[in-house]
């Protein structure tokens, strides 16, 4: 038992002391490693024109329009954000897509895309279709996954979160 802790207590002692040691002088810089992917951040703006919206054959009540964006490149692994612009307030702050009630009560706005493009969708939900009377300023933000793996934090229905975070991503490069 005395036999125990006095190892105990000589591993204890010579661990603290070799442990303290003073450091040596920092040594070369090592080789520079190979760079990895460059990930292409895009945020693209578009107008759908008051009569750009077309009629879905397969839905009542539903239009569409496309916006080309030629940074969507890998639909099933890029993350693909769409806001669109309030203009009948006081502030003209882009909302997250999809969203209801907006531009008028009883309509929701939404999106999907794939290669190359988005769709966007106006549907009437109740009652007679009204179509946007205005233009409406949307925009794409396209984000590879390894930027939101990288940025788990990120709000990505704020719209100013996300452009602050691209900021904050283009000027670390």
């Amino acid at each position: 038992m005395k036999t125990t802790k006095l190892v105990i207590v000589v591993l204890f002692a010579s661990t603290l002391l070799y442990s303290c040691s003073q450091e040596g002088p920092v040594g070369p810089t090592g080789p520079t490693g190979s760079s990895g992917p460059v990930a292409t951040i895009d945020v693209s703006a578009g107008i759908i024109a008051a009569n750009g919206w077309r009629a879905d054959s397969a839905s009542a009540n539903t239009y569409y329009a496309q916006v080309a964006d030629s940074y969507i490149t890998n639909f099933s692994e890029d993350e693909v954000l769409a806001y669109v612009q309030d203009t009948t307030g006081a502030t003209s702050d882009f909302n997250a897509l999809p969203i209801i009630n907006f531009p008028v009560p009883n309509a929701s706005i939404s999106y999907s895309y794939n290669n190359n493009s988005v769709t966007f969708y106006y549907q009437y939900i109740t009652g007679t279709t009204v179509l946007p009377s205005v233009p409406l300023t949307v925009k794409i933000v396209v984000l590879p996954h390894s930027v939101i793996k990288q940025h788990p934090g990120i709000d990505i229905h704020n719209y100013y979160e996300v452009m602050a975070a691209i900021k904050n991503i283009n000027s670390n490069k």
